[in-house]
C-alpha cells in the first residue's frame, strides 16, 4: 500500500481532511524555508508523502506552494478581519491591529522570523506572477475594509476628515507594513509602541 493510500484509509479520515494536512505541514516548510530552498523530499519529509502522490495531488512543488500561500492567506485574513470587526470605537480597531502586528513580529520563533506573506514578496515577487496577484488580491481586500472603517470614524467624528477615508486607510497600511517589517529587524518594543501611538494619533480630527 502506498503512503497516500495510508493516510487516506488512517482513520477512516475523508481525502479532503488528508489534503488539508498535507498543505498545512507544506506551508510550515515553504514558511521556514523559503520555495528555493525548498526541496522535493523537504516536502516528502514533512508530509509522509512519497514524491509521486504529492505530484498527483497537487502538480507540481509549485503547485504545492500556491496551495499552501493560499492557506496561510486565509488563516491571516480571518484574524485581520475579525479584529477590525470587533468590539469598540474605531479607533480601538485600528489600535488593536497594530498592536497584534507587532505581537506577531515578536512572538515568532527563530526558525519563522518572517510574516509568510511579506516573505513570499521579498523572495519571489519579482519572478512569480502568482506571488504578486495574491499579494495585490490581498492588499486591495484590506484597503476596502479599511476604507469602511475609516469612513465609520469620519462620520462618527473619531477621524480627521481632511483627506478621503480612501487616502486615510493607504496610509494606514504603509505605517501597517512598515511596522511588521520593523517587527521582524528591530524587537525593540518602546519604539514599535512609539510608531503605533503615532500612527493612531495622527487619524485625529
Amino acid at each position: 500500500m502506498t503512503k497516500q493510500a495510508d493516510r487516506d484509509q488512517l482513520c477512516g479520515r475523508p481525502r479532503q481532511f488528508v489534503a488539508d494536512e498535507v498543505i498545512d505541514a507544506a506551508l510550515d516548510v515553504f514558511w521556514r524555508q523559503g520555495y528555493e530552498a525548498t526541496s522535493a523530499q523537504d516536502l516528502c519529509d514533512s508530509t509522509g508523502l512519497g514524491r509521486g502522490s504529492l505530484y498527483n495531488a497537487f502538480g507540481s512543488k509549485h503547485g504545492l506552494y500556491e496551495q499552501a500561500l493560499r492557506r496561510y492567506h486565509t488563516q491571516a485574513w480571518a484574524r485581520i478581519s475579525a479584529i477590525l470587526a470587533g468590539d469598540g470605537d474605531v479607533k480601538a480597531r485600528l489600535t488593536a491591529l497594530l498592536h497584534w502586528a507587532v505581537a506577531e513580529e515578536l512572538g515568532r520563533c527563530a526558525d519563522k522570523p518572517n510574516c509568510m506573506a511579506l516573505f513570499a514578496v521579498m523572495e519571489r515577487g519579482q519572478v512569480d506572477p502568482l506571488v504578486t496577484t495574491l499579494n495585490e488580491a490581498y492588499t486591495r481586500r484590506l484597503a476596502t475594509q479599511l476604507t469602511q472603517l475609516m469612513q465609520m470614524g469620519q462620520q462618527s467624528g473619531e477621524l480627521s476628515t481632511a483627506v478621503s477615508a480612501q487616502q486615510l486607510a493607504h496610509t494606514f497600511m504603509s505605517n501597517y507594513y512598515g511596522l511588521r517589517l520593523m517587527g521582524q529587524t528591530l524587537a525593540d518594543k518602546a519604539i514599535l509602541a512609539d510608531i503605533v501611538a503615532g500612527t493612531v494619533a495622527h487619524l485625529a480630527p
